[in-house]
């Protein structure tokens, strides 16, 4: 069996899902394959001509499949489609929504070029494709990897978020949230990971309106090996995202014992069930109620938490999901 390259390619090695899911995969994942990661932009540098180097790397390697995350990745994939067609080149899309024209525009230019389109939800695929676009389309699992439980099964006052401080993870929405069940619970806390995403000012800002700047704390960027750790020391996960494909983060907290208070936006509204594994954020209940209510009944609470841990027993991991779309594309490509 010859060697079969696979190259995913991304605009830089950020901290969002996609960057994340592909580097959880193993260079030799599987045998008679081989997995790459290729990034236009350095850290320093995100100059133009990256995209001229990094098509002609690609030209140069000739992989098998290219996997193609995100709108600046369309313009290498297009360019190396433009002059040769021996790699197979596959779609990945992450969001419901476009981010803008340009976006959008790529989008479509590299579907139609692509063996197939992968997608990170069902949310994803729904929003992004038509009927008849799906007929080449896959969905992949987005959970990175299985994770133990790490919190305890009684309560305790800390809350917790890990993500980028984004405009679309919705936080001062969820710094709100806090606020008003701090009145129920004085000595809760809000701890807040996460690189600034353009909303760090406001959010501060935010918090010393409300008096909260005792109990809300932004640590940072941290690696998640320290996320479990203070993860160890709550019980809810609080997300009120505007728009998100799978909500990566959302996930790991369900699998580490987390109880999420959350928007029913995107993929979320799928796999979270308000009261049976998570608390969903609407006008059509009161959120302390629901939060009083699991700390008043113990028993509620460890069977919360316990479906939203079972939620995630019986899915596959990104990586095996990833692997087993991409052999199946060019094992049916090496037959034809």
């Amino acid at each position: 069996m010859d060697l079969k390259n696979i190259v995913h390619l991304i605009p830089y090695d950020g901290t969002g899902g996609a960057e994340s899911a592909a580097r959880s995969v193993p260079e030799n994942l599987r045998e008679g394959f081989n997995f790459s990661i290729e990034y236009i932009f350095t850290k320093n540098s995100r100059h133009t001509l990256a995209y001229f180097t990094t098509a002609r790397k690609l030209l140069v390697k000739q992989p098998d499949l290219i996997i193609i995350s995100l709108w600046r990745s369309c313009i290498v994939g297009l360019m190396v489609w433009c002059f040769s067609r021996k790699s197979k080149i596959v779609l990945m899309l992450h969001s419901p929504e476009h981010v803008h024209l340009v976006d959008k525009i790529l989008t479509i230019l590299t579907y139609l070029i692509a063996s197939e389109v992968w997608t990170d939800s069902k949310a994803t695929l729904d929003n992004r494709l038509s009927k008849i676009k799906r007929v080449k389309s896959k969905i992949i699992s987005f959970m990175n990897h299985k994770l133990e439980p790490v919190t305890t099964d009684s309560p305790s006052e800390n809350f917790i978020f890990w993500g980028r401080l984004h405009k679309h993870k919705g936080l001062e929405q969820s710094i709100k949230i806090f606020y008003d069940i701090k009145g129920d619970f004085p000595d809760a806390r809000f701890t807040i990971i996460g690189p600034d995403g353009g909303m760090k000012k406001k959010l501060l800002e935010l918090t010393q309106h409300l008096n909260l700047t005792d109990s809300v704390s932004f640590v940072g960027e941290k690696t998640f090996s320290e996320i479990k750790t203070l993860a160890g020391n709550a019980s809810f996960y609080i997300q009120t995202s505007i728009l998100e494909g799978m909500a990566m983060s959302v996930v790991e907290a369900m699998q580490l014992g987390l109880i999420p208070i959350v928007t029913p936006v995107g993929e979320i509204k799928n796999y979270c069930k308000d009261n049976f594994n998570a608390i969903f954020v609407s006008n059509n209940h009161s959120l302390n109620d629901q939060v009083l209510k699991l700390y008043s009944d113990k028993e509620i609470f460890k069977q919360t938490r316990k479906n939203a841990i079972d939620t995630w027993q019986e899915q596959k991991i990104y990586s095996d999901s990833l692997m087993d779309a991409a052999s199946s594309l060019l094992r049916v490509e090496q037959v034809d």
